[in-house]
């Protein structure tokens, strides 16, 4: 099991709270972690069926015996996943949106999105903005999609009389997710292509802190935030002060615009030569990591404290090469993750 720093009775609690609200509403436990772009998962590990987050949610639903799924769709997943359609003028997608893929921009009247949910869904949610309309009668009647003025993003869900919605008219949708007729373990890992802490900032701050309303609005009832090493492994480009910095930024905005159980996952250990200067992995943990965590009130998961250094790491397999996780390494952190998620069903800790 990973090492985890600063897990707190408090924050149990708020997890347990948030868990036992999903049960009574039939609804999934929903659980995003939000990171670099490698958190799309296409180094080290074949596909996001083997990130941490994935494999954490199986052995949690595997536990309770419930399903895990993959609870989101966006933009990004369309190659694989293949759940939209685009038809009609004006469709683009939008580079810089919150899931790593952007963000579908409707700007032509007759433009037409058309969705297919998962298999015994009973709703669709979306996150959006703007003049929509649905329909789930293949485009025979058109219902206005609740929304509200400016630059606020709504969060709004339909309820299906078909096996498919077409949303049409001008606006934004962000994301979307389906409501399934049986409540399980959804699962989300989002890379926004930020770098470093302070690219992830900026990111979630551009028009408007739309990627912090969005996280808000999706309300997930864990989100971790995964910290990249590019803050430690190009320390001689970004100041180990702006980082910590940034990441308490980042923290406080999230927590800001709604989004409350958050916890921290620490960056592996790094190949010595892959590091300039003396900074160090270690040294972020103690510089960044662990100060933000504990001035926050929120656990860290240290993958550093588990692993070791990097040559023990490697040895053991949990390495790929210099720095990313393998498909074990990704295996061992998910049982870190899992026993977080855990925490939620049990009166004490795992």
């Amino acid at each position: 099991m990973v090492d985890v720093f600063n897990l707190t009775e408090e924050w149990l609690a708020r997890l347990r709270s948030s868990f036992a609200r999903s049960a009574s509403e039939a609804d999934d436990f929903n659980y995003v972690n939000l990171g670099d772009s490698i958190a799309t998962g296409v180094i080290g590990i074949n596909g996001k069926s083997q990130h941490y987050a994935a494999v954490a949610a199986q052995l949690v639903a595997e536990r309770l015996g419930l399903s895990a799924r993959r609870g989101l769709r966006t933009p990004d997943d369309l190659g694989a996943d293949a759940p939209m359609t685009l038809g009609g003028h004006g469709w683009r997608i939008e580079s810089g949106g919150l899931y790593g893929g952007g963000c579908f921009q409707l700007d032509a009247d007759d433009a037409v999105l058309h969705v297919l949910p998962q298999p015994l869904s009973r709703a669709v949610r979306i996150a959006h903005r703007g003049a929509l309309e649905y329909s789930t009668d293949r485009g025979g009647s058109w219902h206005p999609v609740n929304t509200r003025s400016g630059h606020a993003l709504s969060r709004s869900e339909i309820h299906l009389t078909g096996c498919q919605v077409w949303f049409r008219r001008r606006g934004r949708i962000m994301w979307l997710q389906d409501r399934p007729a049986a409540p399980g373990i959804a699962w989300y890992t989002s890379g926004v292509g930020a770098t470093r802490i302070g690219d992830l900032e900026r990111r979630l701050a551009e028009d408007r802190d739309t990627g912090y309303r969005a996280y808000g609005v999706l309300a997930p009832d864990l989100l971790t935030i995964e910290i990249g090493v590019n803050d430690t492994i190009h320390a001689d480009e970004e100041n180990p002060t702006n980082s910590a910095n940034a990441l308490r930024r980042v923290l406080a905005g999230l927590r800001a615009h709604g989004s409350q159980s958050l916890a921290l996952i620490g960056a592996p250990p790094v190949r010595l030569d892959y590091q300039p200067g003396t900074w160090r992995v270690v040294d972020a943990y103690r510089e960044i990591y662990r100060p933000v965590a504990g001035e926050f009130g929120i656990p860290l998961l240290e993958c550093l404290t588990r692993w070791s250094n990097y040559d023990r790491a490697f040895a053991r397999g949990f390495l790929t090469d210099q720095v990313h996780p393998s498909a074990l390494g990704h295996a061992d952190l998910a049982a870190g993750v899992a026993d977080l998620l855990l925490s939620a069903t049990s009166d004490r800790r795992s």
